[in-house]
């Protein structure tokens, strides 16, 4: 009874329906809404109702970095898109946390935690970055695999038996290139002579040796801000110097001797930059998915990798857009059986649909409109067939999601009979 007890309740843990309800921060950008997650862990939110279409950014945890004159740690797995539609959809939302940096000689950096957005029909995943590898003889490697790769340790005579960890693409549901995606991660680097080690992959490049800098990010300005993300982590240094963290909020690596690595840079960096490496390797930045810096000789830690995020941006629903009609030339009178030119004047693009009397007037179904704010018009060619006052309206069926269909007021045209002979 015990033992079911504790089976159903380790259950319940995982299941879904369980997991607490997201707190992302909530902001606008321009005619955008943008939602970021960014505490480490999963919850569940709720998609606006109706058809949403979104952009996306998902980054992965950063790989630790090694210890002990190692390399630094990969980048977390870079993941992006633009156009993901759900409908009235509950995303459940995992944001990965920064693999641990090995602690001392005897093991490699922790790949980093996996990034994901689920839904019906979704299934996006950003790869934990792979830790960095450890000096002993080869023994303790890059992580094998990840969102970018961990570089390769420095403390051997031959660089044949160290190892740095590769890039691996993740598969996707739906496919990245039917919602305008892409995935990017890049490998960590093998040490460039004995004692010189790698730096690890980052989103927008491979890690470096001699120095052992860490690979580049990838940049996205999803929050508003073109900021770097999922930098890798810079390698240790010993009788040269210690390898920068890349772009992107990578930890610096560390040094024993002449000079220690720095973290990701800021300006063209992440939204937080990496740590600088002294002895021990510097944390990835947190929430920019950085890879940790390694640590140098005589057993000095790796960094921590930097957490991951996730964000969501759409359309933000304004409500009704503005559509008035009037006549070219002016004036509310037309001639029975002779052309005139009904003009709206709308507040955005869209498509427009003129009626008469409540039907639509033959040739005026979903005319584009034309020109730009604040002289956005369609028009409609109409050879009226009754006379007296006759009732026009129009729809607007605007092309941005944020506007709803909106419908104008009535405009009363005379028309009346002609003067000429047909």
């Amino acid at each position: 009874m015990v033992l079911l007890t504790t089976l159903i309740s380790n259950l319940a843990i995982i299941n879904n329906s369980y997991a607490a309800n997201c707190s992302p921060e909530i902001t606008t950008n321009g005619s955008r809404t943008v939602v970021a997650f960014k505490t480490v862990g999963t919850c569940t939110w709720s998609t606006p109702a109706g058809d949403t279409v979104f952009k996306g950014l998902i980054i992965a945890g950063g790989g630790g970095g090694g210890a002990a004159l190692a390399g630094g740690g990969g980048g977390g797995g870079y993941v992006e898109f633009e156009t993901l539609t759900a409908t009235s959809d509950v995303f459940t939302v995992t944001v990965g946390d920064g693999g641990a940096g090995a602690p001392a000689y005897n093991q490699s950096g922790t790949n980093g935690s996996n990034s994901t957005l689920t839904g019906s029909g979704i299934n996006l995943i950003a790869r934990g970055g792979a830790g960095g590898a450890t000096w002993y003889a080869g023994g303790y490697p890059a992580g094998a695999n990840g969102g970018s790769g961990g570089g390769q340790a420095g403390y051997n005579t031959t660089t044949s038996t160290k190892s740095n960890g590769t890039q691996t693409s993740q598969s996707q549901t739906p496919t990245l290139s039917t919602i305008g995606g892409q995935q990017f991660g890049f490998d960590g680097s093998a040490g460039g002579n004995p004692y010189f080690p790698g730096g690890g992959g980052g989103a927008g490049g491979n890690g470096l040796h001699t120095p052992a800098t860490g690979g580049s990010g990838r940049s996205n300005s999803i929050l508003g801000t073109s900021y770097v993300w999922a930098g890798g982590g810079g390698g240790a240094g010993w009788t040269g110097i210690a390898g920068s963290g890349g772009t992107g909020g990578g930890g610096g690596g560390g040094s024993g001797s002449t000079s220690a690595g720095t973290g990701g840079g800021a300006g063209a960096g992440g939204i937080n930059t990496g740590g600088a490496g002294a002895y021990i390797g510097g944390a990835g930045g947190t929430n920019t998915g950085g890879g940790g810096g390694a640590g140098t000789h005589n057993n000095y830690a790796g960094g921590k990798g930097g957490s991951g995020i996730v964000v969501l941006s759409y359309l933000t629903f304004i409500g009704n857009t503005t559509i008035s009609l009037q006549l070219t030339g002016g004036g509310s009178s037309a001639i029975f059986r002779n052309t005139s030119t009904i003009e709206a004047l709308v507040g955005t693009a869209g498509k427009v649909t003129f009626y008469q009397a409540g039907k639509v007037i033959p040739g005026c179904k979903n005319r584009n409109s034309s020109g730009t704010a604040p002289n956005i018009k369609a028009t409609c060619t109409w050879k009226p067939s009754t006379r007296g006052n006759v009732q026009i309206t129009a729809q607007i069926n605007p092309i941005s999601a944020s506007y709803a269909l909106t419908r104008s007021s009535t405009f009363a045209i005379s028309v009346g009979k002609r003067t000429t002979p047909r």
